[in-house]
């Protein structure tokens, strides 16, 4: 009775080293550039200009969110894991009928880098898209006359979404033709 007692003493102890062992859970921040991104609130309206229809369609923002996801990393036999979490934010805005509606986000990756992905709904071009920044920046581009800056080119297989820093969507363009679709209202 004595050995199997201090097996198991032996085998709790064991057991308690390993889980130290484990390493401590990694969470990646949003970088101060992507916050940035996301600088409308909730409440906060902007314009879009139709340019095949020459409607002018106003934009609220809905929700907006800040949060982490987790991605595990299994351990050894017994061990720990380790987890990661990464920081996410996103808003979701719609006009008045919730035709024209959209959510823009941004995940954390290493080493401060970022993910900027938009979904617009149907009534931005009768598909729903799902765009995915790709490295794409602009220092400037000019639009309706009025030049904005640090600009991200958000694109998915029929439309690129130029977003700015300072005023979001500022422009939707279709891909194959390169004719200019939506603007922003200043």
């Amino acid at each position: 009775m004595e050995k199997i007692f201090f097996k198991l003493i032996f085998l709790l102890i064991f057991v308690v080293v390993l889980q130290s062992c484990s390493e401590d859970d990694n969470y990646t921040d949003l970088s101060i550039e992507a916050k940035n991104l996301l600088f409308y609130e909730v409440g906060d309206t902007f314009q879009l200009k139709n340019l095949i229809t020459d409607e002018i369609i106003t934009l609220s923002v809905n929700s907006k969110t800040f949060d982490y996801y987790k991605e595990s990393n299994p351990g050894f036999w017994l061990a720990g894991s380790t987890d990661n979490y990464y920081e996410y934010g996103n808003y979701n805005f719609s006009d008045v009928t919730n035709c024209y509606t959209g959510n823009i986000s941004v995940e954390a990756r290493k080493n401060s880098n970022f993910e900027l992905t938009a979904y617009i709904g149907e009534c931005f071009g009768n598909i729903n898209n799902s765009f995915e920044y790709q490295s794409e920046f602009l220092q400037s581009i000019v639009v309706d006359g009025i030049t904005y800056f640090n600009v991200y080119l958000i694109r998915s297989y029929s439309q690129i979404i130029f977003y700015s820093q300072d005023k979001g969507i500022i422009k939707i363009v279709d891909e194959f033709s390169q004719e200019t679709q939506f603007i922003i209202v200043e």
